[in-house]
């Protein structure tokens, strides 16, 4: 077949993509060059007759015609390629090939002679029958990439496509034998820890692949888990955890970034013993010394940890100005998500003014994003409640009292100074949520331990709202778990919720309430009066005289909360004598 015939054939293509590992029904298919569980593949023909694929999964997006599948598989140039084409390398029923169609190689050296920029070769064996079942070849490319391509074992030789799951261990049969195993990513990290005499495995396919591969060998033994110095390493070893510990294994974590020598981004094994000029032995015991840094993880694991950093005091609820709200909710412990919630009009900035002001003088390092109104605006707020005078927000009052106005900020300009450099402002522009998302992983990186977005509900999203909300309380938790930091979100109630306090009732999607720890929801009465509030946590039922405010909470630490406030027309004051637990 000329080249012309053969990119105009699809059976061509489809024994190609076939041979690489794809599985079609019609003309959608799985990807092979990527991890595929639902098909992204697609065949069309051309108006000049051609037939080609594409990928439509974002990680990968791969397209092309037959040459260009040969290519990627073999680490060729196309026009090379299309250059040396012959009948024996493209023909739309290949002779060597078995029944399913697939391309057949007699011998793993067979297949390494047509893969061009080969740099290495891995071995997966079952050492219960010494069979070969498993091949992975590195590609190292011109551009300094690499690529990786799976082989199996197939009747009359092995074929391009990985096996059929679970995947097997890399090593498997060396650590079958081994009492304590590093669970490192990637066959090169493994040989790496070989040559020196230190038993690994990793498992196929790299970052995110932990899933689909067979654990079972290294049940119930002690586990070292190193992951890469990066965000996939990182998530990919913590999914490899979580299947190991339900096989009863006792797991300990490397953190790659306490390794001395500081390990390069994306740094791993290899990087670590490539800087020590020495013998094996010598980087062995370099190893083992590192092993005993490391951590137990686990439920009794993560457990000690914590109780450890709160006798320590490293870890530690952060109070808020009213001291019975922050003995009820213990809201603001590191790694949570507390949402401030109430009416349009509830005093809510207020509030987290006040708290942030509080925090600020406390040296506890806070970072504030308004949404709404400029950064003067908010320092004004803050400025009558440091003076007790809330007429400074009347700009009447100001205008009729000017020496007064200036005594009172010649004595607190200080501190608004300093208190003003913690504040961000988007007062005339909508900021996106996932820049929020981002702002606030790039404070809790700074240090800052309390963050709040002040409304979140000001935050750019598109019309599919409900899967931006998601994605940014991922985000948001994530990074304050990290980073031991607390969140702290403005947001306020649906329209027409007919003064329900519920937080199935909050602005946005559903996810605000179900993945934050705490609620707190301020509620502004439209006249004073006198309330009890009862409870059931050792408290007696309380009476609160004149309150205007109350504040609900629901939090997974400790159960209801309700904080009744005093209220002079612009400063916000809790009461002391008004707080019962439910």
């Amino acid at each position: 077949m000329t080249v012309e015939e053969l990119r105009q054939d699809r059976a061509a293509l489809v024994h190609e993509l076939e041979g690489a590992g794809a599985r079609f029904k019609g003309n959608s298919g799985t990807c092979p060059f990527h991890n595929d569980n639902s098909p992204s593949l697609s065949l069309h023909q051309g108006p000049d007759q051609i037939w080609r694929c594409k990928c439509h999964a974002t990680t990968c997006g791969f397209s092309g015609d037959i040459f260009d599948v040969r290519a990627r598989l073999l680490g060729v140039p196309v026009g090379e390629l299309i250059k040396q084409a012959d009948d024996s390398h493209f023909e739309a029923k290949p002779r060597n090939q078995n029944s399913k169609g697939k391309r057949v190689y007699k011998s793993v050296e067979e297949m390494e002679q047509n893969i061009r920029h080969r740099s290495e070769t891995f071995l997966y064996i079952n050492p219960d029958i010494g069979h070969l079942e498993m091949v992975v070849f590195r590609i190292q490319n011109p551009d300094g990439s690499k690529t990786f391509l799976q082989a199996r074992s197939v009747k009359g030789g092995f074929t391009f496509g990985a096996p059929e799951k679970p995947w097997p261990l890399y090593n498997r049969g060396e650590a079958r034998k081994a009492d304590v195993v590093l669970v490192v990513e990637g066959e090169k990290c493994v040989n790496t820890l070989r040559s020196i005499g230190v038993p690994a495995v990793t498992s196929p396919g790299g970052a995110g692949k932990a899933s689909h591969a067979n654990w079972s060998d290294l049940a119930g033994k002690r586990i070292y888990l190193w992951p890469d110095f990066d965000d996939p390493g990182q998530n990919h070893m913590h999914e490899v955890a979580a299947i190991l510990e339900k096989l009863g294994c006792e797991l300990l974590w490397i953190d790659p970034a306490m390794i001395q020598p500081p390990l390069p981004p994306k740094g791993d094994v290899c990087d670590y013993l490539a800087g020590m000029d020495c013998f094996a032995e010598e980087k062995s015991n370099a190893v083992m010394a590192l092993l005993e840094t490391a951590r137990p993880i686990g439920p009794s694991g993560e457990l000690s940890e914590q109780i450890e950093d709160t006798i320590a005091g490293r870890r530690e609820s952060i109070p808020f100005p009213w001291k019975q709200l922050s003995d009820g909710t213990r809201a603001l412990q590191p790694g949570t998500v507390t949402l401030l919630c109430g009416d349009i009009g509830g005093t809510k900035s207020f509030a987290a003014l006040q708290a942030a002001a509080f925090w600020h003088r406390q040296n506890i390092k806070t970072a504030t994003y308004e949404l709404e109104d400029d950064r003067a605006f908010h320092l004004n707020r803050v400025f009558a409640q440091l003076a007790g005078e809330s007429n400074l927000t009347n700009d009447q009052w100001v205008r009729a009292n000017p020496e007064r106005v200036r005594e009172l900020f010649n004595a607190h300009k200080g501190f608004l100074d300093s208190f003003g450099k913690t504040i961000y402002e988007a007062p005339n522009r909508v900021v996106p949520i996932a820049d929020l998302a981002s702002w606030a992983r790039d404070r809790a990186a700074e240090g800052c331990r309390i963050i709040i977005l002040d409304p979140i509900t000001a935050a750019g999203v598109n019309d599919k709202r409900w899967n931006d909300d998601l994605a940014f309380m991922v985000e948001g938790k994530k990074a304050v778990a990290e980073y031991g930091a607390s969140l702290l979100l403005v947001t306020h109630g649906k329209k027409g919720r007919n003064g329900q306090m519920d937080i199935d009732q909050l602005s946005g999607g559903a996810s605000y309430g179900r993945f934050s720890q705490t609620v707190l929801w301020l509620e502004r009465l439209k006249e004073a009066k006198t309330i009890t509030v009862e409870g059931n946590c050792g408290l007696q039922p309380a009476r609160i005289n004149r309150v205007v405010h109350i504040v609900k909470a629901r939090n997974s630490f400790g159960a209801g909360l309700a904080v009744g406030f005093h209220f002079d027309g612009k400063t916000l004051t809790l009461t002391e004598e008004g707080v019962i637990a439910k």
